[in-house]
């Protein structure tokens, strides 16, 4: 089975902390560029065959669906849990042995934040090494590479921040709608907003104040 994405990522999280999303392979690219937009980790394979309907299978952060869920291109997938009982079998990762690292650069980061930042350094050819300690990562790089290294994760960082502005102007949206039709259901009793036009609901709310 060929995997697609951060296979960093995959590796190093149990399957106990993934949700699946599944998609028909006609929408995979929309759905792909929406996760990239996100700064999310993910790692995806393609199900493609003579019988059934090509889909994907999308994992994520298992504690990342109900917000990646919020987004258009998102919302209408499906969603199981990963199946089996896979755990990593080691805490190390990184495409370099850390003894080959000459001049050694360090820097702790959040485990979720480092496994992203490792799968960009590995597709840019840089070589590291990082140990998992739960919640933490260290990564360690040659010296040399410490301006690209820190571009990397400023870049992760920034595209992750504004994913969480985004949601927060959903949230605002959704609250302030919820909010609307609360107050128009209290004003008008059986009056209820509905997607019909304004033309229909000038004349329904006419009928009722007769």
């Amino acid at each position: 089975m060929q995997l697609y994405g951060n296979e960093i990522w995959n590796s190093a999280t149990p399957n106990s902390e993934k949700g699946v999303m599944i998609t028909e392979k006609e929408h995979l690219e929309a759905a792909l560029k929406a996760l990239d937009e996100t700064g999310v980790n993910y790692c995806y394979y393609v199900k493609d065959n003579e019988v059934t309907i090509a889909f994907a299978k999308i994992a994520v952060q298992k504690s990342e669906l109900e917000n990646l869920r919020k987004i258009p291109e998102l919302s209408a997938l499906a969603i199981v849990q990963a199946k089996g009982n896979y755990t990593p079998k080691t805490s190390v990762i990184g495409n370099t042995a850390y003894k080959d690292i000459q001049n050694r650069y360090y820097q702790k980061l959040e485990t979720d934040l480092a496994l992203k930042v490792a799968n960009e350094l590995h597709q840019y050819g840089i070589h590291f090494s990082g140990r998992i300690y739960g919640q933490s990562t260290t990564i360690t790089i040659d010296s040399a590479d410490k301006q690209e290294f820190e571009r990397i994760v400023r870049d992760i960082v920034n595209v992750r921040n504004s994913y969480k502005h985004k949601i927060q102007i959903i949230d605002h949206i959704n609250e302030t709608l919820s909010e609307f039709t609360a107050a128009c259901r209290s004003l008008y009793g059986l009056f209820v907003i509905s997607p019909r036009n304004h033309s229909d609901l000038r004349l329904d709310y006419s009928r009722r104040m007769l």
